[in-house]
């Protein structure tokens, strides 16, 4: 399997241009397989107003999007 530092850069991209073509100000993504990390990456903002940064710690709050996955 590649390395985790390799496999989160291509999701930084990745998470970079998604948020860019749907115009999300800050988001992160956590990928475990099987119990383990794999990924980890965050970009944006998590605070717009105040200019904060996103990052791996930041929580969201999401909503009712949750309903999808019960």
């Amino acid at each position: 399997m590649t390395d985790t530092t390799e496999l989160s850069a291509r999701w930084t991209t990745r998470l970079t241009e998604l948020a860019a073509r749907h115009s999300v100000p800050g988001a992160s993504l956590g990928i475990l397989h099987r119990g383990e990390l794999v990924a980890e990456t965050a970009v944006g903002l998590a605070n717009t107003e105040a200019g904060i940064g996103a990052t791996t710690d930041t929580l969201f709050q999401i909503g009712s999007i949750s309903k999808v996955w019960t």
